[in-house]
């Protein structure tokens, strides 16, 4: 029978194949296969402190973005060309793999310890619809608070370029450039939405100015997903010309305090995207308790809204809850990467549909 260890391995090795990356799932699926006879070899070896970590853990993405990070900071100069799409045989890859593996032995488990750590950019297209949607209701500016916000690169969204093919939101101009990731059937992209405010919280919030930061958002990102790395890269270029606080706090205590009061004349947008798993359930129900009782001071001239891209099955889920009415609606469907975006009326053959908030 497989070890757990290896399980894991093949599950995300699965899951990457799923996702488009043809390099992390081959080097996932052959290390999962050089652990199949035990814990020997150098992956059994590095691997087996934590093989008794917890699936939510994401043990096989640390381990990879634990080797990302050297081959970014110049330990794995061999494979670097692997990871930029030069040499594209796997095998040859695995092997260039392994070296830095053994070269790197004794620094690597304190790497792969680290969480992992994401700020997509993509999932700005898959938030942005629920934007307009806020400041088509409200009429008003809007207020962003980011909770489980990383480095806050989607606290810039309205920075960024949008298009579809049939319609463009944003700057033009921007250096961040989302392209192809709306569905033919997609949420309208129609209207204003101009923020006045942004702030965010996290647990342990990265900063862009830093370039040890830096390098854990790069080395988490996929390296044969050269889209994603290049959009990575330019936000966090864009991110260092638009200053953003980023507090270190738990969201429920953080978003109870930025809600204490009311905020006139301006829409309150609290937010977040592939975070609510991280929470946990006592955290969690403290957070909505915190967002219902907030929604029921809402008034039309300082109204809250609530806007979560989270998972429903094999994708997510865009929903928004809108005070005063606190009426939960699905504005949109979303791969996890937000590679893709579509409209809910795909699926349902009419307007989005009023959800149970779970």
């Amino acid at each position: 029978m497989a070890s757990s260890l290896t399980l894991a391995l093949r599950n995300q090795a699965k899951q990457c194949g799923r996702l488009g990356s043809i390099l992390y799932s081959g080097l996932l699926e052959r290390a999962a296969t050089s652990t199949d006879a035990g814990l020997g070899g150098i992956c059994g070896r590095l691997l087996r402190e934590f093989s008794n970590d917890p699936p939510q853990s994401l043990l096989a993405l640390r381990f990879l973005g634990a080797v990302h990070r050297l081959v970014l900071q110049g330990d794995g100069p061999d494979l670097m060309p692997c990871y930029q799409g030069d040499i594209l045989d796997l095998d040859e890859t695995w092997k260039r793999f392994c070296q830095v593996l053994q070269t790197n032995e004794q620094n690597l488990p304190a790497l792969i310890r680290r969480p992992v750590r994401t700020n997509e950019v993509g999932r700005s297209a898959a938030l942005l619809p629920g934007f307009l949607e806020v400041a088509r209701q409200t009429g008003l500016q809007l207020r962003l608070l980011e909770v489980g916000a990383c480095a806050g690169l989607n606290l810039r969204w309205d920075r960024y370029f949008y298009e579809a093919q049939d319609e463009a939101w944003g700057d033009a101009a921007s250096g961040v450039s989302i392209r192809g990731a709306y569905r033919h059937h997609h949420p309208s992209l129609n209207g204003e939405a101009p923020v006045i405010e942004r702030s965010g919280c996290d647990d342990n919030p990265l900063h862009v100015a830093s370039e040890e930061d830096t390098l854990t958002l790069l080395s988490y990102v996929w390296p044969d997903h050269e889209i994603r790395v290049q959009r990575m890269r330019a936000a966090i270029e864009l991110a260092r010309r638009i200053p953003v606080t980023i507090d270190k706090a738990r969201a429920e205590e953080w978003i109870e305090r930025q809600l204490k009061w009311p905020s006139k004349q301006r829409a309150t947008v609290v937010y977040h995207s592939m975070f609510q798993d991280s929470m946990t359930s006592l955290a969690r129900a403290r957070f909505q308790f915190v967002m219902e009782e907030a929604g029921n001071r809402a008034t039309k001239d300082a109204p809250i809204a609530w806007l979560r891209m989270e998972p429903g099955g094999a994708e997510t889920e865009i929903r928004l809850r809108i005070w005063p009415g606190g009426k939960d609606t699905l504005v949109a469907l979303a791969g996890f990467h937000g590679q893709w975006v579509e409209s809910p009326n795909v699926a349902e053959g009419g307007a989005s549909r009023p959800v149970r908030l779970s």
